[in-house]
């Protein structure tokens, strides 16, 4: 989050080389010993600028996650939308094409009626 060469993943060597990356750009090499798993911080100076540098960067993280958030939200409502619609549309169109089927098997079945009760009678 510190540095842009690790955020927001490093993919330039092991946790370690990212570590060292962060702490190389804050510029307290010299202050820091590194363990297996921690890093050991000797002035409490370095600690304070590595959290003033996480807290002016959070509210920007902030923002551009509020802002993919709202894209992904705005995306599924019209997909919902277009679901919704091509629902009530294909409904309309059966609807539509099961009228005028039955309009026409009505008119061929009444006209064969009456043909054969004309014919009949």
């Amino acid at each position: 989050m510190i540095s842009s060469r690790t955020w927001p993943n490093f993919r330039r060597g092991t946790d370690k080389d990212g570590t060292r990356v962060i702490i190389d750009e804050v510029g307290a090499g010299s202050d820091v010993q590194y363990g297996k798993t921690k890093i050991f911080i000797r002035s409490p100076q370095t600690l304070f600028e590595l959290e003033k540098r996480r807290t002016d960067t959070i509210p920007s993280i902030c923002v551009t996650l509020q802002k993919v958030g709202l894209i992904l939200a705005l995306s599924y409502l019209l997909f919902i939308y277009l679901f919704i619609h091509s629902f009530i549309h294909s409904f309309i169109h059966l609807f539509i094409y099961l009228s005028i089927y039955l309009f026409i098997y009505l008119c061929i079945y009444l006209s064969i009626y009456l043909s054969i009760y004309l014919f009949i009678y």
